[in-house]
């Protein structure tokens, strides 16, 4: 690890653990979401039991789409339509009272946001990346984060996204996609590495 992870300066960042992704009915659903629902609750525990921050980031839209900006472009479909289900938290990951939640309408989750002045605020400067999707906000929060000189770890098995369509250069599955990202995180952006080597790491911290 290049990284330490010290409980007073650093953060969880949960990014996006919505019912959007997590529910069958909806739009963005991806089963592959499911299999990083553990691992997500497993540090999000452990965090809290350490006192390290835990800032959620949930992503929303006006029902208008007046702040869809370029995303738009691509895909017209309805997602994260403030005040409807599918921008709620999954119940296994609902913030407490006092906790950090930050709305965002953009991949990164500092891009209009005040998550930047926050981690300021508590001193933060090192950051954990968990949640989805991996190749949309999980990895451009990681990059975001690394340009903003924050030290960066991205736990490669807690977060997920979907298998990709053939968009004219042949399909793709999250398993590639996350051996693409991870490598190309570690060699420069960010430390990769496991919920298990974090877990371990924080248990450390309460002996």
């Amino acid at each position: 690890m290049v990284y330490p992870i010290d409980a007073t300066t650093t953060a969880l960042l949960l990014i996006d653990p919505q019912r959007e992704y997590f529910d069958d009915d909806r739009p963005l659903y991806t089963p592959n979401a499911e299999k990083i629902r553990g691992n997500l609750v497993k540090l999000r525990d452990a965090a809290r039991q350490i006192g390290l921050q835990v800032v959620f980031v949930k992503h929303v839209h006006k029902a208008d789409g007046s702040d869809l900006g370029r995303m738009g472009d691509f895909d017209p479909t309805p997602v994260f339509i403030e005040g409807t289900a599918s921008v709620e938290f999954i119940p296994d990951l609902l913030p407490t009272d006092g906790e950090i939640v930050v709305e965002k309408t953009r991949y990164s989750a500092f891009v209009n946001t005040p998550l930047r002045d926050i981690l300021k605020e508590k001193k933060i400067d090192t950051v954990l990346i968990t949640g989805l999707m991996t190749n949309y906000c999980s990895v451009t929060t990681a990059r975001h984060a690394h340009d903003l000189d924050y030290k960066t770890i991205f736990i490669v098995d807690a977060n997920a996204g979907p298998d990709m369509p053939d968009m004219g250069f042949g399909a793709v599955s999250h398993d590639d996609i996350m051996k693409v990202t991870a490598t190309s995180l570690s060699a420069g952006i960010a430390d990769v590495t496991t919920t298990a080597f974090v877990l371990s790491h924080l248990r450390e911290m309460l002996r």
